[in-house]
Order: C-alpha cells, then sequence, then structure tokens
C-alpha cells in the first residue's frame, strides 16, 4: 500500500507539473521519472519503495510473484481471524502458494496481452476510452471465467502437496468446489473487481498493473478464502 500511495503521488506531481512555474519546477524533489517509474533520491522517495521499483525493473516476474504471494497470505490470515478459531497455517501457506505460482504468472501475462490488443486498437484508429472499455470487457469475462475456475484447481494442488498427498482426489475435490462454490466467486467477483479494473487498465502504467491489483487483491482473497472455506 505504501508504494500505491507514492506512485498516486507521483502522478498527481506529473500532472501539475506543467502548470508550475519555471524557478518550481527546477526546485521540487522528483518522485518519478518520466518514463513512470520511480527515482533513487531516498530524500524524497521512501527506501522501500525505491528498492521495489529496482526490483521490478530487474526481476518483473519475480516480484510479481512476491507480492502476489504475500497479498494472498494476508487475504487469508485476514479470513481466518474473521472466522474464528484456530489459524490453520497449512491453509495459509498454500493460499500463498496460489497467489505466487498461479494467480502472478498469469496476471503478469494478460495483462501483456491486453496492452498488446490495446496498441493494435489504437493503431487501428480506437480511442482511448472504447479500448480501456474494451479491455474491461475482456477482463471481467473471458480472463475473470477462466482464471477463477482455475483457482478451484491452483488451491487443490497447492493444499495436496503442502500435505505431500497429490492424488486423483485432487482433481475429484476441485470439480466438487468447482460445482459448488463458482457461482459465488463469479458473483463476488463482478462486485468487487469492475472499478478497480477500470483504474488499473485507464491510469496505472502496464509494468504496476499486478501491484495495483495485488493490493485490491488483499480484500479478494479474503472474500475467496471466506468462500472456500465456507465450502
Amino acid at each position: 500500500m505504501l508504494v500505491i500511495a507514492s506512485y498516486a503521488s507521483c502522478l498527481a506531481q506529473q500532472s501539475t507539473k506543467r502548470h508550475s512555474p519555471p524557478r518550481l519546477r527546477r526546485t521540487s524533489p522528483r518522485l518519478c521519472s518520466s518514463t513512470g517509474g520511480f527515482t533513487s533520491d531516498d530524500t524524497t522517495t521512501p527506501r522501500l519503495v525505491a528498492w521495489y521499483d529496482a526490483q521490478l525493473r530487474r526481476h518483473p516476474l519475480r516480484t510479481k510473484v512476491a507480492s502476489s504471494g504475500l497479498a494472498s497470505a494476508v487475504g487469508d490470515a485476514v479470513a481466518q481471524a474473521v472466522t474464528g478459531g484456530a489459524f490453520d497455517a497449512r491453509r495459509c501457506a498454500s493460499f500463498a502458494l496460489v497467489g505466487a505460482a498461479y494467480f502472478a504468472p498469469i496476471l503478469h501475462g494478460w495483462y501483456e496481452v491486453l496492452a498488446a490488443r490495446e496498441r493494435r486498437w489504437r493503431a487501428d484508429g480506437m480511442g482511448r476510452w472504447p479500448s480501456v472499455l474494451l479491455q474491461l470487457l475482456l477482463n471481467q469475462s473471458l480472463g475473470a471465467l477462466t482464471v477463477n475456475a482455475g483457482f478451484f484447481f491452483a488451491l487443490a494442488v497447492a493444499e495436496d502437496a503442502l500435505a505431500l498427498d497429490l492424488s486423483v482426489r485432487t482433481l475429484e475435490g476441485a470439480r466438487r468446489a468447482l460445482g459448488d462454490q463458482y457461482l459465488l466467486v463469479m458473483r463476488a467477483n463482478w462486485l468487487v473487481w469492475p472499478l478497480p479494473s477500470l483504474v488499473n487498465l485507464a491510469f496505472v502504467p502496464l509494468r504496476y498493473r499486478v501491484l495495483f491489483m495485488n493490493a485490491v487483491a488483499v480484500v479478494w482473497k479474503t472474500i475467496l478464502s471466506l468462500i472456500t472455506k465456507g465450502g
């Protein structure tokens, strides 16, 4: 969340820079570069933010994997605190594994695909907002339907892998969960994600989109954990 807040400040500073007097522009501290990244000036940028941005530049997928795993673990921990009872460390680890090994690589590739489609649509003359809305439609239909269906199988595999008990029962249990809980997950998806996804696609640079969604995903993965725990 600290990274998101600093990045929002960066965007706001860039949007007002054109209207600043020349003297103020020379003396104002720079929070981000012209390419949308953060500067390494630790007097104006928190070191954690600068470090994360550097890791994202050097190792984009690895960094997204780590942040997604963390968001998933926090979401499950919150869900377990809400429902009460003894803390289930294996379940929390399962959600972290799903976030890192399943959600992060898929989101990384999916946003690349959407960005490529947007470039093609814009080159063909489509306006900015129509292209953003078309991406949102794809994201909340094809993307959400597919990724959320796969989530049940990814969670079943993660839980059994951590228990060292992978078997045919893994897929059988995932199919049952898919049949029982898929509609609940999709209804929750269409309540939670459209607005954050619109903001993400319209205003957040491509390389920060998984980070932005991970911030929202703490809430989303809490919901997923509550649904699957109840099932």
